[in-house]
């Protein structure tokens, strides 16, 4: 029967019926519950009684032996580092503590040797857990600078032009209540930065007869017809600056290295332009303010500059006078 045991999975244990007087019993034995083998009329009860009481309680004895001989290992460890890794970790650690308050009044003292493996390893597994909440940040932090960079590297250009925009040209962008006051003011002028934008003219809804008379001009001008501007519309104040350019162009987008020649930059009116580059401009503009800039049409611009005027020109009826008022070539 012994040799069939262990390839059953079974222990044996030998029980031997011997009686011990109450005198001679160990003072922590008397603390302990008793299962009695004299008196009664069959061993069989109190044998019953005692596997019952082992299987119950087994789980609990066999993880006090093991931690026991875990700590004792630990303590006969010179070497600290060895030692170190010799602590519980981790869910190690976790089944250890709750192990500890399993403990039944009547079970296993757990030793002095035994609390102190557990507390050194709780304040280690503390410690590491903390540094391996500090290595986590820092990757995280470096990470973060990392993409950070990486989208500062990617996005250069727009945060260029954000800097540009915020800090040097200083937006002024009229709220909705401040545009609708100014659409009602006649001839209200207002700039949507405080550096390179163009200073806007409100010009007021109104009619105009557009086109040449018949006794003057020529026959694509005619027949004269009634325009009409259905809603305020603000327009530049004057012709769009080498200055107001350049900042396009620095901020890309308009094209760069127009050529003024002699005419000189700074406050002259920018030459040399497309429609295409104009387009360009009004886009930006547009898109850095986040206001609708565009070009105007033809009755737009003749409506504004003939500013209510019904002379055959803005300026009067004699075209004599008309060098007083534009270059013009033919």
């Amino acid at each position: 029967m012994p040799i069939l045991l262990p390839k059953l999975g079974k222990r044996l244990v030998p029980v031997q019926w011997v009686h011990v007087p109450e005198a001679e019993v160990p003072v922590e034995l008397k603390r302990l519950n008793y299962i009695f083998f004299s008196g009664v009329p069959s061993i069989t009860q109190p044998l019953t009684e005692l596997a019952e009481a082992l299987r119950k309680d087994i789980g609990w004895i066999r993880v006090h032996t093991l931690i026991g001989e875990q700590a004792t290992r630990w303590k006969a460890e010179p070497d600290k580092t060895k030692a170190h890794d010799l602590l519980l970790r981790g869910s190690e650690l976790a089944e250890a503590q709750a192990w500890v308050t399993r403990r039944k009044t009547d079970a296993s003292p757990i030793t002095a040797l035994q609390v102190a493996f557990l507390a050194e390893s709780a304040e280690q597994e503390t410690i590491r857990l903390s540094r391996a909440r500090r290595t986590k940040l820092l990757l995280a932090c470096l990470s973060l600078l990392l993409l950070t960079g990486l989208v500062g590297w990617w996005q250069q250009k727009a945060l260029i032009e954000a800097y540009l925009w915020r800090f040097k040209m200083r937006p002024t962008v009229l709220s909705g209540d401040q545009q609708r006051k100014a659409a009602a003011e006649r001839a209200s002028e207002f700039s949507d930065c405080a550096v390179g934008c163009p200073k806007m003219v409100v010009v007021p809804t109104g009619s105009f007869s557009m086109g040449s008379p018949i006794e003057i001009g020529l026959p694509r001008e005619r027949p004269q017809h009634t325009v009409t501007v259905a809603h305020p519309i603000a327009v530049a104040k004057y012709e769009i600056t080498f200055d107001e350019w350049d900042w396009c162009a620095r901020l890309g987008g308009c094209p760069a290295g127009i050529v003024a020649g002699d005419w000189g930059r700074s406050r002259q009116p920018a030459i040399n332009v497309s429609w295409l580059d104009a387009t360009a401009y009004v886009q930006w503009l547009s898109r850095m303010t986040g206001k609708s800039y565009r070009l105007l049409s033809e009755a737009e611009w003749e409506y504004a500059n003939r500013a209510g005027s019904k002379t055959h020109f803005s300026y009067g009826n004699d075209d004599a006078t008309l060098g007083e008022y534009a270059w013009f070539s033919g």
